[in-house]
């Protein structure tokens, strides 16, 4: 996609030395790798890092309910988030 990408916005590479640009080499790719990994994980199941931000996003929401002067509202992630 990106190979497509560059030969329309930038037409054939006319410059030697940018000509001889590689995509990424082994050692590129292993440091990516576990990124990716991470990535698509959390995309799939992002319960582990909602369950460490729960308390934060409670305590938030409970302190701008109260500058409101409202009640606040008891672990209203849990509540939006089922499990």
């Amino acid at each position: 996609m990106l190979l497509l990408y560059r030969r329309i916005i930038f037409g054939s590479i006319t410059r030697e030395d940018v000509r001889q640009m590689f995509d990424m080499n082994w050692k590129e790719k292993l440091v990516f790798a576990p990124l990716e990994v991470l990535a698509v994980f959390f995309g799939i199941y992002p319960m582990p890092v909602l369950d460490v931000m729960s308390a934060s996003v409670d305590n938030l929401i409970a302190n701008y309910q109260l500058a409101l002067g409202e009640q606040p509202a008891p672990n209203l992630l849990a509540q939006l988030l089922p499990r």
